[in-house]
Order: structure tokens, then C-alpha cells, then sequence
């Protein structure tokens, strides 16, 4: 898991240094030998306090888990630090990061059948992924 509410506390200051190291993590898993299976949000679970969506974006007027210009502008700030980090580790890289799950637990919140903003936001993940 890669809560996005620890490693932006407050808006636009990332933390990825310390006990927050997620370069130090697949390193240390790439020597271990282990695979990484990486769930990187936006929201990446509902036993994480605001399924580790950052506090601070309740102050903005965005409408979260789907297609929302406010809201895509700011998951796209935080990817694009985030997955400038992770890249460098994915296995088809040489690295330990086999797979990263974008979003989680979608199913049972948002409708990409028949919510043409919800699926406009997971395509845009994977994109953004890819």
C-alpha cells in the first residue's frame, strides 16, 4: 500500500525520505528475492483512514474516485511524483514491482458500465500508469 494522506501530509510537500523510503523498500525487496505487489491509490483501502486519501483535499472543491477535472489535477501532482519513483523498479525493468493496482475496492463505489466519469478516471490511471 502507498497511502497518499503519508506521503503528502500537507499539499504539495512530499515525503519520501525515512521510515517513508519506498526507494529503500524495493531495494530492499529486490535483494530479498521478492516480488512486489504495489497498490498505489489513489485510494488503496478502506481500513486506511479515508482510504489513505489526504485530509487536506476536503477543503477543495473536487469530487473524489472519479472523473473530476479538481481532482484528476491533483492525483496527477501526486502521480507524477509517485510514479516517477516507482518506474525505475518495475519488473520489466529489472526491478521487484510485478504489479501495481491503481484505485481499489472500485467495484463496490464507483460504476464505469454505466458512469461515463468513472471510467474516463480508471482509464486515466492506467494511462497514467502505462
Amino acid at each position: 500500500y502507498v497511502p497518499w494522506n503519508y506521503h503528502e501530509e500537507t499539499e504539495g510537500n512530499f515525503d519520501f525520505q525515512g521510515e517513508r523510503d519506498l526507494l529503500h523498500f524495493f531495494k530492499t525487496a529486490h535483494i530479498l528475492g521478492l516480488m512486489v505487489l504495489l497498490r498505489a491509490g489513489p485510494y488503496m483501502c478502506g481500513e486506511w483512514e479515508f482510504g489513505g486519501l489526504p485530509a487536506w483535499i476536503l477543503n477543495k472543491s473536487v469530487t473524489i474516485r472519479t472523473f473530476e477535472p479538481n481532482y484528476i489535477a491533483l492525483v496527477d501532482k501526486y502521480w507524477g511524483k509517485l510514479l516517477g519513483l516507482i518506474k525505475p523498479f518495475l519488473y520489466s525493468r529489472g526491478g521487484p514491482v510485478v504489479m501495481m493496482q491503481v484505485e481499489n475496492e472500485f467495484g463496490s463505489y464507483g460504476d464505469v458500465l454505466r458512469n461515463s466519469r468513472d471510467r474516463k478516471y480508471i482509464e486515466h490511471l492506467v494511462a497514467l500508469a502505462n
